[in-house]
């Protein structure tokens, strides 16, 4: 929240652009559990962690060497 508050680009787009970033596993998961494929759900919650994982090292990386 609070390098969001730091950033030139609005919340509402910052959320938008996560919200668009997840979609696509989240959809796949979705159907995932719709056909009742352990395996999609699975590849699903894998992208979604590494996602967020990615996430957390960039945040990590621009709070150590801000530009």
């Amino acid at each position: 929240m609070r390098l969001w508050s730091l950033s030139d680009v609005s919340a509402a787009g910052q959320l938008s652009a996560q919200i668009a970033y997840f979609a696509t596993p989240a959809v796949f998961g979705i159907h995932g559990l719709a056909t009742g494929s352990a395996v999609i759900v699975d590849v699903a919650f894998v992208c979604i962690l590494l996602l967020l994982a990615r996430g957390l090292v960039s945040s990590w990386r621009e709070q150590r060497h801000p530009s």
